[in-house]
């Protein structure tokens, strides 16, 4: 397991107090010591990775504790980045449903196109 390096890419997903709703923190190492990591946005991280019994991820936690003990931060992968973009994008079409407003024609036309899905014979 490696240490951080300046402009190592991390983030951090914080979750809602109702877990209905994530949030992707993103930021860069700026500065690194012996013992921490500094990023972009002022966070100090113990610059002593440590594996993940569950998953086998790396994750890097503060350096002190007035924030939350269970919230770690992992190396940006292409995977991290592509289920943020499918986030993002679940995220978007959730708000569109939500706030469009269907006309009776329209529901008509979507109850015809998945009625046979819901009811296969």
């Amino acid at each position: 397991m490696e240490k951080l390096k300046v402009g190592d890419r991390v983030y951090m997903v914080a979750a809602s107090y109702c877990l209905t709703r994530r949030t992707y923190i993103f930021s860069e190492v700026e500065r690194v010591t012996n013992i921490t990591a500094v990023l972009k946005n002022g966070d100090k991280l113990l610059n002593e990775p440590k594996r993940l019994t569950l998953n086998g991820k790396t994750e890097y936690t503060f350096h002190q504790m007035p924030h939350n003990t269970y919230a770690s931060w992992k190396l940006v992968t292409q995977e991290v980045l592509d289920k943020y973009n499918a986030y993002l994008k679940q995220e978007a079409i959730d708000m569109w449903f939500s706030s469009y407003k269907f006309s009776d024609k329209q529901k008509e036309t979507i109850y015809d196109m998945f009625k046979d899905e819901q009811n296969p014979e």
